[in-house]
């Protein structure tokens, strides 16, 4: 499809490029199921939220079997670098400030 070719910069620039991965099927089935523009949008952009949700959840995973636990929330963001409660988790809360070099 011509269009969707002219839609990939448009999606690309809105951080929405994951979404021409499912872009031609959900049109096919909105086309015969008859759906509004809305539902159409509707499943498009679903497709889109489980995608996301999918990677991230992958990174969990990955960031885990690392060895990566963040226990604290570390209020301030005054610290250039890994934060240092990463690397102890018995810590309950995070005020320290990474040395700027």
């Amino acid at each position: 499809m011509d269009l969707i070719h002219q839609l990939t910069p448009m999606l690309k620039s809105l951080r929405l490029g994951g979404v021409l991965e499912t872009l031609e099927v959900r049109n096919r089935t909105a086309i015969d199921a008859k759906l509004s523009y809305v539902e159409f949008l509707s499943q498009l952009l679903g497709d889109e939220v489980e995608r996301r949700m999918s990677a991230l959840a992958a990174k969990g995973r990955e960031a885990a079997r690392a060895g990566w636990r963040r226990t604290s929330a570390c209020g301030s963001l005054r610290w250039f670098g890994p934060c240092p409660c990463w690397a102890q988790p018995s810590q309950a809360g995070c005020e320290q400030e990474v040395p700027r070099h």
